[in-house]
């Protein structure tokens, strides 16, 4: 298994947790800023413990044990791509082919898990409200303007046997594509039909072992589209999770959450209290305290 000792450092860190859910994120070197304005964003919603961070590089992760020493974060060797990995080539699909092999392993122990990734506000806890949720076996976002496409980036994954039947399939295809770009250079482009997202799309839909999907409305999950929206129906919104994509570049996404107000980390690298609570005033009534 490619990288089998890392995964197996992530698992161990899973069961050492022993929480459930595990809320799950990779991220490398140009993502950290990202992970530090999450956190303080959430640092009020009592979810921290349950977080496991993986980190490609070492420094990544002992910066985010200096800022917050009680979240778990894993660092994984051998795989140095610590810059602004673009969509659809050879060194983002690396990383997010490893994050699917790692989901599979929690997966294979009985581990429920919570994908996300630290570029979104979050403005609610949705982890109750998933959680509870009955009758299914992936609860899974629409992208979109994209019609019937799985954002793989926010899934939540009970360890079903359907799940993991459709998980293993994924990987098996993973697996085929590592082979394709091991020697390709990070900046290659490769097919846009050749990533993690297009593949488990289409596997989700066969319903292998009689899988149950569970489609999370976009009204409560949006996507970057959310920034687009006319101001009417932002203003009608109340969501639990912005994810900020549809914007190509880290730089242009930092700057349309601090532009938005949607960014909580200071210049001196403190928590942002006032910008986190006025957020959660504007969207949610009656207003959570914090």
């Amino acid at each position: 298994m490619p990288y089998g000792q890392e995964i197996a450092d992530v698992i161990d860190a899973a069961r050492h947790m022993n929480v459930k859910p595990l809320l799950v994120t990779l991220i490398n070197g140009a993502y950290l800023q990202f992970a530090l304005s999450w956190l303080c964003n959430t640092e009020h919603m009592g979810i921290h413990k349950q977080v496991l961070i993986i980190s490609t590089d070492l420094d990544t992760k002992d910066t985010i044990k200096k800022q917050w020493p009680d979240i778990n974060v894993v660092a994984i060797s051998g795989m140095p791509l610590n810059g602004d990995q673009s969509y659809s080539h050879a060194g983002y699909v690396r990383l997010t082919n490893f994050r699917a092999h790692v989901l599979l392993e929690l997966l294979l122990i009985n581990q429920e898990v919570f994908l996300f990734e630290v570029d979104a506000l979050w403005i609610k806890n949705p982890v109750p409200v998933l959680s509870s949720t009955k009758n299914a076996d992936i609860l899974a976002n629409p992208v979109s303007e994209r019609p019937g496409l799985t954002a793989i980036g926010f899934l939540y994954l009970f360890p079903t046997n359907p799940t993991i039947l459709t998980w293993k399939e994924l990987n098996r295809r993973l697996y085929e594509l590592d082979k394709k770009i091991k020697s390709m250079p990070a900046g290659k482009l490769i097919s846009e039909g050749d990533n993690d997202q297009i593949y488990v799309s289409g596997i989700i839909n066969k319903r292998l072992g009689g899988l149950q999907k569970k489609e999370l409305p976009l009204a409560d999950y949006p996507d970057g589209k959310w920034y687009v929206m006319s101001e009417a129906k932002r203003k009608a919104s109340r969501p639990y999770v912005i994810n900020n994509n549809w914007v190509i570049g880290n730089k242009n996404k930092i700057l349309r959450a601090k532009m938005w107000g949607h960014w909580f980390l200071s210049d001196d690298g403190n928590c942002n209290i006032t910008n986190i609570k006025r957020i959660t005033e504007d969207f949610w009534h009656p207003l959570e305290k914090i």
